[in-house]
């Protein structure tokens, strides 16, 4: 728990919020309660022992308490999307504690945190689950274009999705549609390929572009919506 715990708390100055969500904090040190399924309760401990029973509950409560105050958004909209059936008044009701928290100056620094589930308008990535944008890159191969796959990333509409959690591919999260250009140099990695870069096709995953890397004279990306198959189709996507 103490070493997930330094991990979550480096990617959480870091910056990066995405994979490790602050609120785990809260399993883990409650976790930090127990010593071979045996809670401290009823283990003999020092004086700090004994302190940290009283405490560190709590300060797990709190911290819940105010990890889960952003939430409140989500479920003001959810009031709101519902009013045909619930009327004005509930829904009228959560807008009024909604607006209450937002001005809290605790709320807005949990928020800026990216804690809390405030992701409903753009449902953070659960909307890329079953349809989403990607850039598809081909390589122009003896007059012919083929299309090359990034390991991870979607691509042919016949390849599964990786099973990547809790950390993403650094190279197809560089990749991924959202960031457009302010993530990766597309110029760069397109001359690199052209060249013949050893560690540039290594990136990639194998391609009968492979086979002839001398005789690759352009690449290029597209863009396509990309959606799960339905039952019965074959593939895993369509696009």
């Amino acid at each position: 728990s103490l070493c997930m715990i330094s991990l979550l708390l480096g990617m959480w100055v870091s910056g990066n919020y995405a994979f490790l969500h602050p609120l785990s904090l809260v399993g883990l040190i409650a976790s930090c309660g127990t010593a071979r399924c045996v809670p401290v309760m009823h283990r003999n401990t020092s004086f700090l022992g004994l302190w940290y029973r009283r405490i560190a509950p709590w300060a797990v409560i709190v911290f819940a308490i105010i990890a889960l105050l952003p939430s409140w958004n989500t479920v003001s909209f959810i009031l709101d999307y519902h009013s045909h059936r619930l009327g004005e008044r509930i829904p009228g009701w959560g807008r009024a504690v909604k607006n209450t928290l937002n001005a809290q100056y605790v709320v807005q620094q949990a928020r800026a945190f990216n804690l809390g589930m405030d992701h409903y308008r753009y449902a953070y990535f659960a909307g890329a689950v079953e349809e989403r944008s990607e850039w598809v890159f081909t390589a122009q191969v003896l007059g012919k274009w083929v299309e090359v796959d990034v390991p991870c990333k979607v691509g042919s509409v016949d390849r599964a999705p990786c099973f990547t959690s809790p950390l993403h591919r650094r190279f197809a999260w560089q990749l991924w549609f959202p960031f457009g250009e302010g993530m990766f140099n597309f110029p760069r990695f397109f001359e690199l390929l052209c060249n013949g870069d050893p560690v540039a096709w290594a990136a990639l995953e194998w391609s009968p572009a492979h086979q002839h890397i001398q005789n690759v004279t352009a690449m290029a990306k597209q863009a396509f919506d990309y959606h799960f198959t339905g039952s019965g189709q074959a593939g895993w996507w369509t696009r």
